[in-house]
């Protein structure tokens, strides 16, 4: 089975990564790598109690105490509970990977990432005016500098979801990329080497901004200007081309973009999303998606990652460019082309 990937940061910004993971000469106080989480004054104890709980009870509880609060009453003397939503995605992850040693932890920062193991359970650390410090040992650190490893893994750090949270799982299936990346450059692990890789699991081997730069590109080597890889102060949009020849240019099939003459029509732009979408933007004229789950008189608006590859393979100057931005993978998986595996 294989083990979860936690996104995990120490304080933030990472500022104590070095000081509780002794790296650079620092040393914490317990002279042994270690990680650690705040959120409030609850002890180690109460959380691993809060832990067995389902989510109803949970809940219920959360509402009782906050009912009680409003009234001066408290169960957890000058405390406050987690939402839930707080507790399932950023607190009880980071507890069970310690009881069952079956997560291993990615913080990035300094340009490095680094890859480690709970080696402890959870135990309570230093108490501060308004957090206990909830701090767990880790052991077989592994690190690598941005250099050595793909860009997808490097920009999850503009992942939203991950870089707003304390200790987020990283999902195998929106960051399915991120998490061979992981893998091959951080871990032992064997990586299953498939027969045939879907379009959207090649696409999600690239990062949000080299998708990005995909489209730039296949609107460049399709002849249409594009003045920068990102559209940057237009709102809602994220890439924009332009026709300034004096014939009418098209890109891919269905849906096939037409690019005119005419000053209403030789413009298009294009918001870029790296999932699956279930609407078309109404701010662009088309909305880049890895996939797309929506109303089907909508899919002619819907670039998938299927379009971009079948017009990918028709320009051997953008097709030259994804195999040079996957030459990690290739390497890993023993191939050439990253085209021979496409189904």
């Amino acid at each position: 089975m294989d083990k979860t990937f936690l996104f995990l940061k120490l304080q933030k910004g990472n500022r104590k990564a070095k000081y509780w993971l002794q790296l650079d000469g620092n040393t914490n106080p317990y002279e042994k790598p270690a990680a650690v989480i705040y959120f409030g004054k609850f002890t180690t104890k109460e959380y691993k109690y809060l832990c067995k709980l389902t989510s109803e009870e949970y809940n219920d509880l959360y509402n009782k105490i906050v009912k009680e609060n409003k009234s001066k009453k408290r169960e957890f003397e000058k405390k406050d509970i987690p939402k839930y939503t707080d507790f399932r995605d950023q607190i009880r992850p980071f507890f069970e990977a310690g009881e069952r040693r079956n997560a291993k932890f990615l913080t990035i920062f300094d340009n490095k990432a680094i890859l480690y193991e709970p080696d402890s359970e959870v135990f309570n650390g230093k108490e501060l005016e308004n957090d206990i410090q909830k701090i767990m040992f880790v052991k077989n650190m592994k690190i690598k500098s941005f250099k050595e490893i793909p860009h997808v893994l490097r920009t999850l750090t503009t992942n939203g979801y991950l870089i707003h949270g304390t200790c987020r799982k990283i999902d195998p299936e929106k960051n399915w990329g991120a998490i061979q990346a992981i893998k091959i450059c951080l871990t032992n692990e064997k990586i299953d080497i498939p027969k045939k890789l879907s379009a959207q699991k090649m696409i999600s081997l690239l990062s949000f901004l080299e998708l990005e730069t995909l489209i730039f590109l296949i609107l460049t080597n399709a002849g249409i200007y594009s003045p920068a890889w990102r559209a940057g102060n237009l709102p809602k949009i994220d890439i924009i081309g332009i026709n300034y020849s004096s014939k009418k240019i098209e890109i891919g099939d269905s849906p096939k973009i037409c690019f005119g003459t005419s000053n209403e029509d030789r413009i298009k732009t294009f918001q870029v999303k790296r999932g699956v979408v279930k609407s078309h933007s109404k701010y662009a004229d088309y909305t880049v998606a890895i996939n797309y789950d929506g109303k089907k008189e909508k899919k002619d608006k819907i670039l998938t990652a299927e379009w971009i590859l079948n017009v990918v393979k028709t320009q051997p100057k953008t097709q030259e460019w994804i195999e040079n931005s996957l030459e990690w993978y290739k390497k890993a998986i023993g191939v050439k082309s990253i085209f021979q595996i496409l189904e």
